[in-house]
């Protein structure tokens, strides 16, 4: 475990639309657990607290300023999906 910096930026999550808020990154050599602009970074993400989606971003367009300059990577949790009964299959 690192330390990292948080960002700047809060969402919906995609999954379940509980508000997220607690984005990191360790873009930079020596994290400062400073709050930074997305826009100044290549890369950032966070798991919603209440699902936990895992939310990332990943900058695709080097210049742009705006979030459209990255592209959103959502992965669900494998641990908090329901299992199926095997016996009701």
């Amino acid at each position: 475990m690192g330390l990292f910096d948080y960002v700047d930026h809060r969402m919906k999550c995609p999954t379940c639309g509980t508000q997220i808020y607690e984005f990191q990154t360790k873009d930079r050599p020596w994290p400062e657990l400073e709050k930074l602009n997305p826009l100044d970074l290549l890369n950032f993400y966070a798991f919603c607290p209440e699902c936990r989606t895992w939310v990332e971003f990943t900058r695709v367009m080097p210049r742009a300023e705006s979030i459209d300059a990255f592209v959103m990577t959502v992965r669900q949790d494998e641990a908090k999906k329901p299992v199926k009964d095997p016996k009701r299959m």
